[in-house]
């Protein structure tokens, strides 16, 4: 797994005008959870990426819908949240 941010990072890239992209995934442990993958680039131009940590825990935040996903995301500021189809077929196959 690639490591965490903090919803604090996120906020902070955004409000530096910083190109942020997320996507959903299934959650590897496979119980119908989903995680959200974040994309930036650092200020070399290197894409960096992240999962959402959760808020008092080192590990990633999870939802139960992509409907959560979305509100917490536009919270954040995020303008592009996408979902991976590819990855949700494979883990119900």
């Amino acid at each position: 797994m690639y490591p965490l941010i903090s919803r604090d990072r996120i906020e902070q890239l955004v409000s530096m005008h910083q190109a942020v992209d997320a996507v959903l995934l299934p959650a590897p442990e496979g119980n119908k959870k989903i995680i959200m993958k974040v994309l930036y680039k650092d200020v070399n131009g290197e894409l960096l990426e992240g999962y959402l940590a959760m808020a008092y825990k080192p590990e990633a935040r999870t939802f139960s819908s992509p409907d959560s996903a979305w509100r917490l995301s536009r919270k954040l500021g995020l303008k592009n949240l996408m979902i991976d189809n590819d990855k949700f077929a494979g883990a119900a196959a």
